[in-house]
């Protein structure tokens, strides 16, 4: 029996090894399956911005319960050199708007406000020169940000755009 249990362990450790090194610089996989290609930040940014929305969750929850449904567990997406989070009450075309713009490769200041042009936002705050305020990612490893939240802090609506650094 004890060699069964080391067989099985050595197994166990031999396939997160070679997990490990299969997956080494693959794609980081977001909250809603898309990826960001292989950019090392991409994985550290997505936890930085899943935090952001645990975060928006608990404030959220019983504030305006009514709201949470733009809480859609697919509020981080990414696409190429960009990362984003988006939470508003349309996120299936705000995202749709992102990843168009996204492969353009536009700036990230112009893909917020195609997002505006395509979904209702209740009184967005602009907070482009903000950005590690909301956000703790390194400033060095973001080439461009542009992002907003609901001004008057009654509701989760918030879009934050990172155009990732090479």
């Amino acid at each position: 029996m004890r060699q069964i249990k080391f067989i099985l362990t050595v197994a166990a450790l031999i396939a997160l090894v070679i997990c490990a090194v299969g997956c080494a610089g693959s794609a980081t996989t977001t909250s809603n399956g898309t990826s960001a290609g292989s950019n090392a930040y991409a994985s550290e940014l997505t936890a930085i911005l899943q935090s952001r929305v645990d975060s928006q969750t608990e404030t959220f929850k019983d504030y305006t319960p009514d709201e949470m449904y733009k809480i859609d567990g697919k509020n981080i997406v990414a696409k190429g050199d960009y990362v984003a989070l988006i939470i508003c009450a349309d996120n299936a075309k705000a995202i749709e708007t992102f990843n168009t713009m996204a492969g353009e490769g536009a700036a990230p200041a112009n893909i917020k406000a195609k997002i505006f042009e395509a979904v209702e936002f209740p009184s967005p705050a602009d907070t482009d020169s903000r950005m590690t305020d909301f956000y703790s990612a390194d400033e060095a490893k973001v080439e461009a940000f542009a992002g907003a939240i609901c001004g008057s802090g009654a509701y989760p609506d918030e879009i934050a755009i990172f155009k990732l650094a090479k």
